[in-house]
């Protein structure tokens, strides 16, 4: 395949290189793609010449010596080609220096720090695999996450979770499925210190037409789908475009089979410091905000024998929870501590809110069941939490 070996075609097609349009150009006018190189590289950064000894050879007499250079190894110079495609695909300089500073020498960093090509270039001689991950954590930056907190969470430790492992789950999801029975495939898996990051593409069509010059292509089409898994398991952050329901079960149903325990995904709204968060259910509690009407509480660790959970929830809407809880802390003397107050369902505008609390040292995260509310009710809820927490 004009001299480029099929493993380095292969390697520049995942990287999403158009490594057949090349290979067309070169074989149609070797000389003039040659010179396409030569011209390309030379206009981005100079320094490639020092590179490959080329700035000591008359400028005149540098492409005659480059093509020379070309034929003695044609797949190098087309790779350095690709790299410099590449670098301008991430189009991140900075991305580019923090991600070649974990692999290339301090001198190195020293000459080529500013020269996103060469980095590149770099990288690809001495750590090629490293231009996967640098593809994938640039395309993870560009992506606008959902945070979601995983409740109850799982007291589970040293979970061994595979690529492979969240492949074939991920499919058998999808053989489940009653109507659209589609295809995930799974083209990046890292496993960081706190968690597991998880890039997948997931079929769409079963054909749709590509309109060719001379013809029409018929290609399956596919999304790309995104979970980050804390490695506790509290957390997982999805990044989805469509079908987010189907993508959030997906999630639930992956950490269900990774660590035989049942959970829920509930959105992440926002996180404020515990402290106020206590004070707050303090005042509703206590009937002192006039805003909002306590109408269910669910306490952990209720202060009887075996520290049961209990539930109190009004009979009458009008009148909520608190007589009950001010009976209970006077009359009775039992001391309800806030902090063991997993939810809360309010009356707030008329509008009724379940809000879950999670706790994680000084900060409580929040989250909401929003069934049958209108967005213009979660913006009022938030931005009434947003004035009250944060004064």
């Amino acid at each position: 395949m004009n001299d480029i070996g099929e493993k380095t075609v292969e390697f520049w097609k995942k990287l999403e290189i158009p490594v057949e349009d090349f290979l067309d150009e070169m074989k149609t006018d070797e000389k003039s793609f040659c010179k396409k190189i030569f011209n390309r590289l030379r206009t981005r950064n100079e320094k490639w010449l020092g590179f490959l000894g080329l700035d000591k050879t008359k400028k005149r007499k540098r492409f005659e010596k480059f093509r020379e250079m070309y034929n003695k190894d044609k797949e190098l110079m087309f790779s350095m080609y690709c790299c410099s495609w590449f670098a301008s695909k991430i189009g991140h300089m900075a991305l580019i220096r923090e991600h070649a500073a974990k692999f290339l020498e301090d001198d190195e960093m020293k000459i080529y720090g500013n020269d996103a090509d060469m980095l590149i270039i770099l990288l690809y001689l001495k750590h090629s695999d490293a231009l996967v991950d640098l593809l994938y954590e640039s395309f993870i930056r560009k992506c606008k996450f959902t945070k979601y907190i995983v409740d109850p969470r799982p007291e589970v430790e040293d979970i061994h979770v595979d690529e492979e492992t969240v492949e074939n789950l991920l499919n058998t999801y999808e053989r489940k499925r009653k109507k659209k029975r589609q295809k995930s495939k799974v083209w990046w898996f890292k496993e960081t210190e706190n968690e597991w990051i998880i890039i997948f593409r997931r079929s769409r069509l079963k054909s749709a037409p590509i309109k060719l010059v001379d013809r029409n292509d018929f290609v399956r089409l596919a999304d790309s789908k995104v979970f980050k898994i804390q490695k506790d398991f509290s957390r997982v952050e999805i990044y989805t475009k469509k079908e987010k329901k189907t993508i959030k079960k997906f999630a639930e149903n992956l950490i269900k089979d990774l660590t035989n325990n049942d959970v829920k995904l509930s959105e992440e709204e926002r996180k404020f410091p515990r402290e106020k968060i206590n004070k707050l259910i303090s005042k509703w509690m206590k009937g002192e905000d006039k805003n909002v009407k306590l109408l269910e509480a669910c306490f952990a660790n209720f202060p009887l024998t075996d520290s049961p959970k209990v539930i109190i929830k009004a009979q009458d809407e009008e009148l909520g929870v608190e007589n009950a809880l001010t009976d209970l802390r006077e009359t009775y003397e039992l001391v309800l501590d806030e902090s063991d107050c997993e939810y809360v369902r309010i009356k707030f505008q008329g509008r009724k809110f379940t809000i879950k609390f999670f706790r994680e040292g000084e900060d409580t995260s929040i989250s909401f069941d929003y069934r049958g509310l209108s967005l213009e009710d979660r913006e009022n809820i938030l931005a009434y939490l947003n004035k009250v927490l944060t004064k």
